[in-house]
C-alpha cells in the first residue's frame, strides 16, 4: 500500500477499516474520475460523436488506474492551474496522448468538468461505503440476537435517569440494542436503495452543451444519462440537479448514519 492508497486524515490510522480508507484514497478518486470519462467517452461515440476515436477510447482505458508518476503530473499541474480536476485531465492527456482533446467534450466549462466526474464520484463512493457498512452491521445484529438468547434468563439490573432501577435480564437488554440496529439497519438500507447518478447534466444541470454537441436533439441527451447510469450501477439520475447533485442527499446518508452511532453510543453506556 503505498501513500495514494489510503485516505488521509489525522484520525485515519484509529477509526475506519482499510477498506474504508481505500474507497476514499487518492488513488481510488483519481482513478474514479478517469473511469468516468471512460463511460462519457464511450457513450458519446455510440451517440455518434465522431470526434471520439477508438484509439482515443482505448488509450483512456489502459490507463484507468492512475499511478505514482501521474500523481506528481497532478501535482504539478494543479500548482500552475489551480484547479485539481483540470491537473488531473492534464495528467490523463500525459498519460493517454491518443485522447487529449476529447476527454471531457460536453462538460466544457470549469464548473462542468467538476460537477461530472467529482459528484458522480462521490456518489460511488457513498454507495460502496454504504455496501460496506451494511453487512457488517447486519452481522452484528445477528451476533447480539444470539448473545440474547443465551443470556435471555441472566437477571440484571435496569436503569432509569443513570439510576439503577427494577431488574431486567441481560437478553432483553441486548434485544434492545439489537432492536435499535434493526431499525438503523433498515433507515441504512433504504438510503442505500433511492440513491441515484447525477450523470451528464452541465455547468448548471440545463444541459446547454450537451444541446450543442448534440444540436439539440434532446432524446440523445436522454440516452447519454441512460448508458451513463447502466454502466455505473444506477438505477437513474436525480430528476434535477444543479452544479452538483441535491446535496439533501448528503444530509440524509448523514442523518442514517448518526442514528446507527447514537445506537452504538447507548450500547456503549450500558443503559
Amino acid at each position: 500500500m503505498g501513500k495514494y492508497d489510503e485516505y488521509e486524515s489525522p484520525l485515519a490510522h484509529r477509526y475506519p477499516s482499510p477498506e474504508m480508507k481505500q474507497i476514499f484514497s487518492p488513488r481510488h478518486r483519481a482513478s474514479t474520475w478517469r473511469t468516468l470519462w471512460l463511460w462519457l467517452a464511450e457513450a458519446q461515440q455510440e451517440l455518434g460523436l465522431t470526434q471520439i476515436t477508438d484509439k482515443a477510447i482505448e488509450a483512456i482505458r489502459a490507463n484507468l488506474v492512475v499511478n505514482d508518476k501521474a500523481f506528481e503530473v497532478i501535482a504539478t499541474e494543479e500548482r500552475i492551474r489551480r484547479h485539481d480536476v483540470m491537473a488531473a485531465i492534464k495528467a490523463l492527456e500525459t498519460d493517454a496522448p491518443d485522447a487529449a482533446g476529447v476527454i471531457h467534450i460536453g462538460t466544457t466549462s470549469a464548473f462542468g468538468i467538476v460537477s461530472f466526474v467529482t459528484d458522480n464520484a462521490d456518489l460511488i463512493f457513498m454507495r460502496k461505503a454504504l455496501d460496506l457498512v451494511l453487512p457488517k452491521l447486519a452481522k452484528v445484529i445477528d451476533n447480539l440476537s444470539q448473545f440474547a438468547l443465551k443470556y435471555k434468563d441472566l437477571p440484571t439490573l435496569g436503569y432509569t435517569h443513570y439510576q439503577a432501577a427494577q431488574p431486567i435480564t441481560m437478553g432483553r437488554r441486548a434485544a434492545q440494542w439489537a432492536q435499535n440496529l434493526a431499525m438503523d439497519l433498515e433507515t441504512i438500507e433504504w438510503e442505500r436503495s433511492r440513491l441515484k447518478f447525477r450523470g451528464a447534466q452541465g455547468t448548471t444541470g440545463t444541459h446547454a452543451s450537451f444541446m450543442e454537441i448534440f444540436h439539440g436533439d434532446t432524446s440523445k441527451i436522454d440516452k447519454l444519462n441512460e448508458i451513463l447510469c447502466e454502466k455505473a450501477g444506477f438505477k437513474a439520475c436525480y430528476d434535477i440537479s444543479t452544479q452538483t447533485y441535491p446535496r439533501k442527499v448528503d444530509l440524509c446518508i448523514a442523518n442514517a448514519l448518526a442514528g446507527f452511532g447514537a445506537s452504538a453510543i447507548q450500547i456503549a453506556t450500558v443503559r
